[in-house]
């Protein structure tokens, strides 16, 4: 429980200061739940290209009882139906979609900032949440998530905050 309530706590210091301590890859045990925690670009490939069939997620997803909230998305599957849905999404990912995405970037960035007054206090976490909603509301549902859909804005926000921590997903069970 102790591992658990660091981790709560400050997700990105644990996470650091465990990389710090034990190097690239760092065994977990939180709450009998095993695992394993790989950093750098060299782990990344060897969990998503050269050894995916040895790394499941759903077993994990269901371990902890997670399956209601995070459900049978693209994410949370695995082959051979995640190859089948992958599939599905790789247009929105094509260089030229790409090319488009980062174009309503800069500009969506440049809308905020355009908005930020010198000597106005902001909660930057706000800020960047409000951009990335607007981004993805624009390149993703050619919708505004922004201004008057802040409700919908507010709720994705929070959606992503309780399933970006997997720890918030097995305790809300």
């Amino acid at each position: 429980m102790g591992a658990l309530y660091t981790y709560l706590e400050n997700p990105l210091d644990f996470a650091m200061k465990q990389y710090r301590r034990f190097g690239e890859v760092v065994g977990v045990d939180i709450m009998g739940i095993r695992g394993a925690v790989l950093h750098g670009p060299e782990a990344n490939r060897y969990i998503l290209v050269d050894a995916v069939d040895n790394f499941l997620v759903a077993p994990l997803i269901d371990k902890v009882h997670a399956r209601w909230i995070v459900g049978d998305g693209l994410l949370f599957i695995d082959d051979p139906r995640h190859k089948r849905e992958r599939r599905l999404v790789m247009p929105a990912f094509h260089r030229k979609r790409i090319e488009e995405y980062q174009t309503v970037m800069r500009d969506t960035t440049k809308e905020v900032l355009d908005t930020w007054r010198p000597g106005k206090l902001l909660n930057i976490a706000h800020e960047m949440h409000r951009v990335a909603l607007i981004v993805v509301g624009r390149t993703l549902f050619d919708m505004e998530l922004g201004g008057d859909a802040h409700e919908l804005g507010d709720a994705v926000a929070t959606v992503v905050a309780t399933v970006g921590n997997p720890f918030n997903i097995a305790l809300g069970h």
